[in-house]
């Protein structure tokens, strides 16, 4: 059927559509109900999709693209080798695997900074909650149960909704799925052509393109009568997914380090490879809602067996999706986006494969389907209000509806602070922060790891080897002459803890010079640093020791004075140095905020007052 008689075909159907209306013994008002409900809840439910992606930006990842664009478009090249490590000279990581994502990335902050990039990230989400409504338009499908599944998958994947190249692997995944089963329906010499086009942009920019030739290999298994057919367009995906700098190169080390078990020792220790039933997960909504839309698409699959037995497709890319999502939870996302795209194949499939979908019975509501819509559209529409009002809880933290940069989950003073440091060795950095250092010093002074390096040997022995024993702090310390340490702020003491805090807090050498809500800074005490020690050491304002308070208080009320400001100057918002300000020297932190703000140094006052007992 060409292209002119589908649309006769479709005016038909809507002609056929209003005489039965109008025939019908329904009342009036279940007909306006019928005809309202289904838009109305799709509606809503992309207004929800945009305030859960609406968020000022908290990802690790993006300064990592925004650093190697910067460097293309400052040099001409990508960076090779590695310019923000001291720990491995010469690494060539080459940064070619998702150069797209990287130089696309620091185009859109150079147009519009980093509201433009949030922006991009929830338009983003929003095209991949569209997916399954396009495709369910385009099989006549009208159900209550679509919209129903779209918000809570939406609401499963929302966790990792950040600015981050795999998002648009998440919202590709979606698409190709929905292009794939529309092929399966109803073939076209079109999407033949878009299909590998999708997949040369894709490749390019992220390696998730394996889960989208996934799809396309289980559409050609499922029919092996057409196998010449899918065969080509199978085989012509697969050409564009190699069409990279790298080759085949960055496809083949995703299907053996993502799908295989190239990762062990990330999969141990980095918090997006964890198992989807990890403790710090199994039991979040996003993991519940998961597991929920599993076990409706296993109904839906069984279902669809009993009215069209050859129901292979749906098989395959549900085991898949289900492997996916429950063995790793940074694929929870990827999977939950997916699964409403199968939902429309399953509940618009023809009884057979020649059948069109406009000739389905399905194509008829019924009251039940009419008042799952509305129902769902009034649930979307309080979701979406209480979004706008109060944002919502994710296991990353919370999240309020904005744009922008999250500015307090990044260690802006912590790296100020070290960055000015005329340091003679060199910085141990946490690997959570590595990418915004890579960004925010741009190579001065370099880093120890970031996320993006792939040595599981060095991560093992000289990344997480520092924090194993006191003999390997030692030797990590002294084999690659580290003098600072940058780490994201932990709840410790001299003997309780990460055995790197307790080294830091015990050994005499160490001494921290900076601290907020977000990350410390220890320097090593040596006679090159001896003034930035005396000037910015903290000897009783110490958040690991706070029995130092009451010390200073009887000794140098005046040192306790001035960690104070320093710490209000760093952190304006911390309480420790509001208090001790407000509490025990009768000073306005605002004020005090005021003058620092206009370059006077606030004195101590002449007389304070004695510490408090407790």
């Amino acid at each position: 059927m060409n292209r002119r008689q589908r649309r006769r075909a479709a005016k038909a159907a809507s002609v056929g559509d209003k005489v039965r209306e109008a025939s019908s013994p329904e009342p009036r008002a279940w007909l306006l109900l019928d005809r309202i409900a289904h838009p109305a809840a799709m509606a809503a439910i992309l207004l929800v999709a945009l305030l859960l992606a609406a968020f000022p930006i908290r990802s690790d990842d993006l300064f990592m693209h925004l650093a190697v664009g910067r460097w293309f478009f400052e040099n001409g090249e990508l960076p090779d080798p590695d310019p923000w490590l001291h720990s491995l000279p010469g690494y060539h990581r080459g940064y070619a695997d998702v150069w797209a994502s990287h130089l696309g990335a620091y185009a859109l902050y150079s147009l519009g900074g980093f509201v433009l990039l949030s922006l991009v990230k929830v338009l983003l989400v929003a095209l991949g909650a569209a997916a399954p409504f396009w495709l369910a338009r385009r099989l006549g499908l009208r159900s209550g149960l679509l919209p129903l599944m779209v918000l809570a998958a939406l609401w499963a994947a929302a966790d990792r909704f950040i600015a981050r190249s795999s998002l648009l692997s998440d919202v590709l995944g979606a698409w190709t799925l929905a292009l794939v089963v529309l092929e399966l329906v109803e073939p076209s010499r079109k999407r033949w052509l878009l299909l590998p086009g999708l997949f040369l942009v894709w490749t390019n920019f992220h390696l998730g393109v394996v889960t989208g030739l996934f799809f396309l290999g289980a559409a050609a298994l499922s029919q092996p009568a057409r196998w010449r057919h899918w065969g080509k367009v199978l085989g012509s995906c697969l050409l564009a997914s190699c069409i990279h700098p790298m080759g085949p190169k960055p496809l083949v080390s995703s299907v053996q380090n993502i799908i295989g078990g190239g990762f062990a020792i990330y999969r141990e220790n980095y918090f997006e490879f964890f198992s989807t039933f990890h403790p710090l997960y199994k039991d979040t909504i996003q993991v519940q809602l998961f597991v929920a839309l599993l076990v409706c698409m296993a109904a839906l699959v069984a279902w669809s067996l009993r009215r069209a037995p050859r129901s292979l497709f749906g098989i395959l890319v549900l085991g898949g999706l289900a492997y996916l999502g429950l063995t790793t939870i940074r694929f929870v996302t990827t999977a939950s986006l997916a699964l409403p795209v199968l939902a429309v194949w399953l509940l618009a499939r023809p009884r057979s494969e020649e059948q069109l979908p406009g000739l389905m019975p399905g194509r008829s509501l019924t009251r039940a389907s009419a008042l799952l819509a509305a129902a769902v559209f009034l649930l979307s529409l309080g979701t979406a209000l209480k979004l706008a009002r109060s944002g919502y809880q994710t296991q990353s933290g919370p999240r309020k509806v904005g744009l922008g940069l999250n500015r307090e989950v990044y260690p802006f003073g912590a790296a100020s602070v070290l960055g000015a440091v005329p340091l003679v060795g060199n910085v141990f950095n946490e690997h959570a922060l590595g990418a915004f250092l890579a960004w925010q010093w741009n190579g001065k002074p370099k880093l120890h790891y970031h996320g993006y390096v792939l040595r599981p040997r060095f991560y093992a022995r000289d990344y997480l080897g520092v924090n194993a024993s006191p003999e390997e702090f030692t030797r990590v310390t002294t084999e690659y002459r580290i003098d600072a340490f940058l780490l994201a702020m932990t709840p410790a003491t001299p003997s309780h803890g990460p055995i790197l805090f307790q080294q830091l807090l015990t050994r005499p050498e160490w001494r921290l010079i900076h601290w907020d809500d977000v990350a410390v800074v220890f320097l090593r005490e040596r006679p090159e640093y001896r003034e930035v020690i005396e000037t910015r050491g903290y000897r009783f304002l110490d958040p690991f020791r706070r029995e130092r308070l009451e010390t200073g208080l009887r000794t140098d009320p005046g040192r306790v004075f001035q960690e104070a400001v320093q710490l209000l100057g760093d952190s304006p918002r911390n309480g420790v140095a509001r208090r001790v300000l407000e509490k025990i020297f009768r000073q306005d932190p605002d004020k005090i905020l005021g003058e620092l703000r206009a370059g006077r140094r606030p004195t101590l006052p002449l007389a304070p007052p004695p510490p408090p007992g407790g």
